[in-house]
């Protein structure tokens, strides 16, 4: 669980801490799906998708931040209920990564 916790948390954190206007202002995944490593065939709808409505592209963008931060820190809380809901906003967005894009074998490590 601390793994998870170091993983995620720094992972929000650090879009945060090194001042990337892009995620300042909720932008970042606009430009994210065409420039990734191995992008799926559903990148460039959701490229198209976010680029077309700019609240749903900050909504996704602070969304994943949010989930990155809080996340697992709700997962290590000592009530199953807590754990639960911590994991599965984890394994959405886990989801949502492996969906819109390959990055070999890190989502199964992660």
């Amino acid at each position: 669980r601390l793994l998870t916790l170091k993983l995620f948390w720094l992972s929000g954190y650090s879009k945060l801490a090194l001042g990337d206007s892009l995620w300042a202002n909720g932008t970042a995944l606009g430009s994210h799906f065409l420039t990734q490593p191995l992008p799926t065939p559903l990148a460039p709808r959701l490229h198209t998708l976010l680029r077309s409505c700019l609240c749903l592209q900050k909504a996704a963008s602070f969304g994943s931040i949010v989930v990155e931060l809080l996340a697992p820190v709700i997962a290590i809380w000592q009530l199953r209920l807590c754990r639960l809901l911590g994991f599965s906003l984890i394994l959405f967005l886990m989801a949502a990564i492996a969906a819109s894009g390959s990055y070999g074998f890190f989502n199964l490590l992660a």
